[in-house]
């Protein structure tokens, strides 16, 4: 990692904390907050806009801009993490993130979107992609992929090429087509799942979701193109 922003140490450190989110806006606001604490002198921005996007976090260290994007991939889950006292808790209830291949593509296209910044930001000096998911469908190796959407994999040590165009097959529908452009990806990336947390079985009261209870990360840097 960076010697700028260790983000990995900020993500283990905030997992001690939060082992699970409501929502991915929670988990940006509680992100932002752990680099704040690491950081302090830092200043962070949350839908920071640039050129008519909006980047979900913001680091800026001196002239150094840092744009972090997140994802909050879910599976349905549900959980009631005990307080200290070991009896008033506080209840999550997860849904599934949507259409897998649209997801991925989501994902990929987030690191488009911070290689593009770093073309046109000056103080831009390194950026970061952050996936958390309980869903092992995104870190395990797809045995029986859709044709449709081959070249949008994310998994443990997916490898993407420099100078990739990353489009859907013709077997995809015209207007799953027309809604999401091909993606340009110019440096070459090599995923890596981690474990972030495991939710109790105590804490879980449905044994449906015990399955679900894990949950890993991916972060993925991102430098400006050569």
């Amino acid at each position: 990692m960076s010697n700028i922003l260790d983000i990995e140490k900020c993500i283990k450190s905030l997992s001690d904390k939060r082992p699970i989110f409501h929502s991915e806006a929670d988990f940006q606001v509680a992100l932002a907050w752990e680099i704040q604490k690491g950081y302090p002198k830092a200043n962070i921005r949350l839908e920071y806009p640039v050129d008519k996007m909006n980047i979900d976090i913001v680091v800026f260290c001196g002239e150094k801009m840092i744009p972090i994007e997140l994802k909050w991939l879910r599976t349905d889950f549900e959980c009631c993490i005990k307080g200290a006292d070991g009896e008033n808790g506080e209840k999550f209830k997860l849904a599934l993130s949507g259409a897998d291949a649209e997801v991925r593509y989501d994902c990929l296209k987030d690191i488009e979107r911070i290689e593009n910044i770093s073309e046109i930001c000056d103080d831009f000096v390194e950026g970061y992609t952050i996936w958390l998911t309980n869903s092992e469908k995104y870190w395990e190796s797809p045995k029986n992929i859709e044709k449709t959407c081959k070249n949008f994999t994310v998994h443990h040590t997916a490898n993407i090429k420099c100078n990739s165009t990353l489009e859907w097959s013709e077997h995809t529908d015209i207007k799953t087509i027309k809604k999401h452009e091909k993606i340009s990806l110019k440096n070459s990336y090599t995923f890596s799942w981690e474990d972030y947390s495991i939710i109790a079985e105590s804490d879980i009261e449905k044994k449906a979701y015990h399955k679900q209870n894990k949950f890993k990360y991916c972060i993925t840097p991102i430098k400006k193109p050569s």
